[in-house]
């Protein structure tokens, strides 16, 4: 809104978001967005955790909006990475298998922990392995055909 009350159609208002007090202090982290039909959006990045406080500027004058500052605590998130990948069993002479394969298995150990994974198989020979990493750490992997590892595993 204007300072008579007004809601904005428009952008075009410099707004300037910064970390006046955290972990990480500046306007790096923060990103502003004009919408450009009068709103803003503010999107921050944080890469420590811990409680943050920023304010909001219009046009260079701080104290302007009624919400900021803004006091945030940031805790740490559990790193996550999406595994997909195909796998394509072929026979000695590197033949394809073009059906199922009934005794065939993935697995994955990190230190003390294995679990096996689940493998889509796509009907034509071929499986579709997925899954979500949520703890960094050197990982293993194994893949099993007819009760043994394929060439190569564990990888």
């Amino acid at each position: 809104v204007d300072i008579f009350g007004n809601k904005l159609t428009n952008g075009g208002d410099l707004i300037i978001a910064r970390i006046i007090n955290g972990p990480s202090v500046g306007v790096d982290a923060i990103n502003v967005i004009d919408n450009q039909n009068g709103t803003y959006s503010v999107r921050m990045t944080a890469t420590r955790s811990g409680r943050y406080e920023i304010k909001i500027s219009l046009n260079g004058l701080f104290n302007v909006f009624s919400f900021s500052p803004i006091n945030l605590n940031v805790t740490a998130a559990t790193p996550t990475a999406s595994i997909k990948f195909t796998i394509q069993p072929v026979d000695k002479y590197g033949i394809y298998f073009t059906k199922s394969v009934l005794n065939f298995s993935v697995a994955v150990a990190l230190e003390d922990n294995f679990f096996e994974l689940k493998a889509v198989d796509n009907l034509d020979g071929s499986f579709i392995v997925q899954y979500e990493l949520t703890k960094a750490g050197a990982y293993s992997m194994s893949i099993i055909l007819e009760m043994n590892h394929i060439q190569g595993s564990p990888f």
